[in-house]
């Protein structure tokens, strides 16, 4: 959906960037409290005898800092919520409104993908009755985009998190005071309580029944886009070269209202 030339370019952008933002900074501040509470000191002891205590705060610091922003770019680098091979990613494959336009009308993936983006296109427009939705579509969109890293960066930390604990008490020896524990079990508890009340509220659909939280909203953004290229282009159409025609008419009336 991005491109310069697009004229919905701008709205994108601004909640593109507000996601990677939002994501960053949970990251960030969920790995620097690792780096502080949850690294084992026998691997910092080394290094602290060699360079001293503040500069090992330093380090923890400067790791923590990198391992979140690390970890936002790793999940931005493929959008796996929409084109990945996982069960989240078919089932959000299902519902654009390409892929039942395609299913409805037996127009290819292709034909039906190209018709869609063209008459989206159109909601950008100023003089459009459809740019509050367009917002909704793109606020949906990236707020499960959201809901989706974080509730994999939950279900990591909350991993690495166990792993560490046990690297503490079975490689070094900690905890052998009760009092010495209760940080770490603190901050893995909030690991995996955030796992977990992301997952359970934000279920996808499908199988497991109806869709809920940031997917539901994602479901029904979707059904009402495509009833509304089904009202405005595909209704009284007979072929895809038909629909293409609507919607460059529709264009053009659109853009000569907005002139005026």
């Amino acid at each position: 959906m991005a491109g310069s030339s697009r004229p919905d370019h701008e709205i994108h952008a601004r909640y593109k960037g507000r996601m990677k933002r939002l994501v960053i900074a949970v990251l960030w501040g969920a790995f620097l409290a690792y780096a502080f509470v949850l690294l084992p000191d026998g691997i910092l002891a080394p290094l602290e005898k060699e360079i001293g205590s503040a500069w090992t705060i330093v380090v923890k610091i400067a790791g923590g800092s990198a391992l979140g922003p690390l970890l936002a770019v790793v999940f931005f680098s493929s959008d796996s919520a929409f084109n990945g091979s996982g069960k989240t990613a078919k089932w959000t494959r299902a519902i654009l409104p390409s892929v039942v336009c395609a299913e409805k009308t037996g127009y290819s993936l292709s034909e039906a993908g190209t018709l869609w983006f063209r008459y989206f296109d159109t909601w950008a427009l100023p003089a459009s009755p459809n740019q509050a939705i367009l917002q909704n579509t793109y606020s949906a969109t990236y707020t499960a985009r959201l809901v989706y890293h974080l509730t994999r960066a939950c279900a990591i930390l909350f991993g690495l998190s166990l792993v560490t604990l046990a690297i503490n008490h079975w490689v070094f020896g900690a905890y052998q005071a009760a009092k010495e524990a209760w940080p770490h079990i603190l901050v893995t508890g909030l690991y995996g309580v955030g796992w977990l009340w992301l997952y359970l509220n934000n279920q996808i659909g499908g199988e497991r029944g109806e869709p809920t939280g940031a997917w539901k909203r994602l479901d029904e953004v979707f059904g009402r886009s495509y009833v509304l290229i089904n009202l405005e282009v595909l209704d009284g159409t007979n072929s895809v070269v038909e629909a293409m025609a609507k919607v460059d008419e529709l264009r053009k009336k659109l853009s000569a209202g907005g002139a005026n």
